[in-house]
């Protein structure tokens, strides 16, 4: 999954308006720290954000956990 497919629809479970920015920009920010690490491990660009977005878990699920938090 293509990591704004994931944002997409990890913004889809969060009802609160602010939050949903505030959480986007966050996760976003996470998966690009993480993909920069695996890049520095030799993966490619698009290896290393899917890798990233992988990790990251079922999108619905942890948007579903964040929206409870917010």
């Amino acid at each position: 999954m293509k990591m704004e497919e994931y944002l997409d629809e990890l913004k889809g479970q969060i009802r609160d308006k602010y939050a949903k920015e505030f959480v986007t920009d966050e996760v976003r920010a996470h998966i690009e720290d993480q993909s920069e690490a695996y890049e520095e491990d030799g993966l490619s660009y698009e290896d290393a954000v899917s890798k990233a977005v992988a990790e990251m878990g079922d999108p619905v699920s942890v948007g579903v956990d964040l929206d409870r938090i917010h």
